[in-house]
């Protein structure tokens, strides 16, 4: 397999889901089929996404979807891949939401507006989600998803660098963000199908310790909260220790959560300490 030549360990995974696009077809099709032949331009199609795989594109970018949450999500070079790791970050939310009827939720950082819209999928109680980018070229994928997952009715979006855009007379019920936390050393070692396409934009935080953006947000979201309102950060796995600096300084009860592989990934930060 060319794939696993260049040391692509996804190689049969990825090489199925190239041949399922090229012939609009799902697994169990292939599955029964994998005996027949294509025709000469499906096979030539089928090796021109071939060799954007072996340049190490990622297969999300490739097939212009990723399903997060159980959603089929449009995504492309301009906005972060929604990972796995984050669908705890939603769980998080969705528990806060539950004993919020009618919540104002602002998504910050919102790329290909995953969280905002897994968050209008699975809570009707939402009154409305306010998402923002520092890209536009994101925003318009956040609008794709949203009208293609019928939410856009129920999401705002602004363009800006955190709470930039937002109006200070408007208090969020519930806040979330993933932002950049990838430091500067670490994102040497990221893979090769990450650190050559995806955006560094929404990746790198520019600093040493990957925590840049946690001292920005913890501090400016006192503005921005209303009374009992929550934050959900997410974090790397390897920054509650460092967060927690930070976020005691603002807030009197501040609550880590794990990912399905048991990392640390995420805090949900609730009282102000002057309260």
């Amino acid at each position: 397999m060319l794939l696993r030549k260049v040391g692509i360990d996804s190689f049969v995974i990825d090489s199925k889901i190239l041949l399922e696009k090229v012939l609009k077809c799902d697994r169990l099709f292939l599955e029964l089929n994998k005996n027949n032949y294509i025709s000469q331009d499906l096979a030539i199609n089928f090796l021109q996404l071939l060799s954007r795989r072996l340049s190490y594109e990622p297969i999300a970018y490739i097939t212009g979807q990723k399903e997060f949450y159980g959603l089929d999500f449009f995504v492309d070079k301009n906005c972060l891949i929604p990972r796995p790791d984050t669908e705890c970050v939603v769980e998080a939310c969705l528990n806060i939401l539950a004993l919020k009827p009618n919540a104002l939720v602002f998504d910050l950082c919102t790329g290909s507006g995953a969280i905002a819209i897994s968050l209008l999928k699975n809570c009707s109680t939402i009154k409305k989600v306010i998402a923002s980018d520092i890209s536009n070229n994101a925003l318009a994928i956040t609008t794709k998803n949203a009208q293609n997952l019928e939410v856009a009715d129920k999401i705002e979006l602004l363009c800006g660098d955190l709470f930039e855009p937002f109006n200070k007379n408007i208090k969020a019920d519930l806040i979330v963000i993933n932002p950049p936390y990838i430091s500067i050393s670490e994102m040497g070692e990221l893979d090769k199908d990450v650190y050559d396409y995806e955006p560094h934009l929404a990746l790198c935080s520019n600093d040493d310790l990957g925590i840049a953006f946690y001292e920005r947000i913890i501090k400016t979201s006192q503005d921005y909260l209303a009374k009992d309102a929550v934050l959900i950060l997410e974090i790397g796995y390897k920054q509650e220790n460092l967060v927690r600096k930070i976020a005691q300084k603002y807030f009197s009860s501040i609550k880590f959560f794990k990912d399905l592989a048991s990392n640390t990934r995420g805090v949900i930060l609730h009282g102000n300490v002057k309260d």
